[in-house]
């Protein structure tokens, strides 16, 4: 079904200018991507509302969006379940905030330390869909070390843990 809605909104796009027309498909994808990635974030927002987590959810939203860029790994079979599981880890880590075990420092600092080696050991993921060169390797991985390690570094300010 997002399929043939981007391949509407492309059409529309590009209805008019005939130098597109070979590059409909991509253009096709690329707003399969974008409708994609709006309907988990807009999911996403609406439940940070009734769990009175809006604040948190957008740095949450910031870094995950990050992260989902550098880091590669796991790509859903279709857009539903893509959305699904997107949708639910947002869901997931606004209720991990209600528990207890997450105001001990000491297991925040162990999260931190656990993150940031998985980031520095294992990132970014081999994907069949997304062949990287070594070089890009190397950068990805700087910039998911950069994410994670300035996300959940906002956990250890007094400002607010509830991030």
């Amino acid at each position: 079904m997002l399929h043939e809605i981007a391949s509407k909104i492309t059409e529309q796009l590009v209805k008019n200018n005939t130098d597109d027309q070979d590059m409909i498909d991509i253009y096709i994808y690329g707003t399969e991507c974008i409708l994609n990635s709006s309907i988990t974030i807009f999911f996403i927002i609406i439940a940070s509302f009734f769990m009175h987590q809006f604040p948190q959810i957008l740095i949450w939203l910031g870094a995950f969006v990050l992260l989902r860029n550098h880091f590669g790994g796991y790509h859903a079979p279709n857009h539903f379940l893509c959305i699904t599981i997107s949708s639910l880890l947002g869901i997931t880590a606004m209720l991990f905030h209600h528990f207890p075990i997450y105001s001990d420092p000491l297991f925040v600092l162990i999260l931190y330390i656990i993150s940031v080696l998985y980031t520095v050991f294992l990132v970014p993921v081999n994907n069949p869909k997304k062949h990287l060169s070594d070089h890009r390797k190397h950068i990805e991985k700087l910039k998911s070390i950069i994410t994670v390690a300035t996300k959940d570094f906002k956990t250890f300010t007094p400002i607010d843990n509830q991030i």
